[in-house]
């Protein structure tokens, strides 16, 4: 687990380097000299924290173009606004938590403790990316991620494609359940462990098989967290 902002933020960085290029970096604590001379080095365009050292910004300092903003740590629940073809979608954001006794081990596999906080984490992560959504996960660092596939299997063989050379002990979370067997079957013999969804499908016992024939523990979470 990321103990300091400096852990957590090498840790997204590092999980996707390539993707982080040009991108908006926003920290939720105060943004330290080291993560500041870092910054120096890469191109991003907009870094975000709730306050900066004095050694930060004398760092950011020499850097061009970049827009440096301190902003206040606000967390709301406030109703999100999507517009649709003839209409407005009118929703409240997805603040639901799921802790360990929530999750419910459904095949002869049992997870480690270790494994259960790494699908905790990637739980944590799935749900604020857009359906259908997988996110491979370890060591509290997010490796792979297949967003917004119209196809959950397809989704899958992103997320392990991003991820590739990285999945031994890893951990996958789906952010709705496998309706077949192909998704597991894809897993098989990949080196991830364990496995994350909410359960509910029609074929919840062909999915169970596959996980025990590929001897990958899963976990049903009882909750379903699909965002359009």
């Amino acid at each position: 687990m990321q103990t300091t902002i400096n852990d957590a933020f090498f840790a997204a960085w590092n999980a996707d380097s390539e993707s982080a290029f040009g991108s908006i970096v926003a920290l939720n604590q105060a943004c330290t000299v080291e993560i500041a001379a870092f910054l120096k080095t890469v191109f991003i365009e907009v870094l975000i924290a709730p306050d900066f050292s004095e050694a930060a910004l004398k760092e950011l300092s020499s850097k061009k173009n970049i827009r440096i903003l301190k902003l206040p740590i606000k967390y709301s629940s406030s109703t999100l606004y999507k517009s649709v073809s003839g209409g407005l979608l009118v929703q409240t954001p997805d603040n639901s938590i799921v802790t360990e006794k929530e999750l419910t081990c459904v095949t002869y596999i049992k997870p480690s403790q270790t494994d259960i906080q790494t699908c905790l984490f990637a739980w944590n992560v799935v749900k604020h990316i857009k359906s259908n959504a997988i996110v491979i996960a370890d060591n509290q660092t997010t490796l792979g991620i297949g967003p917004g596939q119209v196809s959950r299997v397809k989704a899958v063989k992103i997320a392990l494609a991003r991820a590739e050379g990285k999945l031994t002990g890893a951990a996958l979370a789906s952010d709705a359940f496998f309706p077949f067997r192909d998704n597991i079957d894809l897993l098989a013999n990949t080196g991830i462990t364990t496995l994350i969804q909410p359960g509910g499908s029609v074929n919840d016992n062909e999915v169970i098989a596959a996980c025990n024939e590929a001897k990958i523990a899963m976990l049903f979470t009882g909750i379903r967290c699909f965002k359009h």
